[in-house]
């Protein structure tokens, strides 16, 4: 499946990577009419794509609230002598967040995954264990 480049009147269309959200919104809604094409599989693989460079970039923008909420009740309760803790634990975070990031973009051409929904894992489990921590530190 190769998506062309130029729009209708040959105009340059950028590739998802560089398009703002918006577009990508719309690009999903009338992936049909714009690319009559494809086979119906391609589509399907082409619109999932579309949904995981979404899903990724919103998750990237909720993905500070979240971790923010997990590192506050871990910074609050650790002392000078548990600094390498957290730096451990904060490296962590951020490795697990990248690498269902990673695994959503590999899998954006496996539809049946549902791959745009890897990028909420972390953010997910990120307000659970952070909610639990201020819970418990209250």
């Amino acid at each position: 499946m190769n998506v062309p480049r130029h729009g209708k009147g040959g105009n340059y269309r950028p590739d998802e990577d560089d398009q703002t959200l918006w577009p990508l919104l719309r690009d999903i809604r009338t992936a049909a009419q714009d690319h009559p094409e494809f086979s119906p599989e391609d589509l399907v693989r082409y619109v999932c794509s579309l949904r995981v460079e979404v899903h990724k970039r919103l998750s990237l923008g909720a993905a500070c609230i979240a971790f923010a909420l997990l590192g506050i009740p871990l910074g609050v309760k650790a002392h000078r002598k548990e600094s390498s803790a957290g730096i451990a634990i904060s490296l962590l975070v951020v490795f697990c967040y990248y690498a269902f990031l990673l695994a959503a973009d590999a899998l954006e051409k496996r539809p049946e995954f549902q791959p745009h929904l890897l990028a909420w894992v972390p953010i997910l489990l990120a307000i659970g264990i952070g909610g639990w921590l201020v819970k418990r530190h209250n």
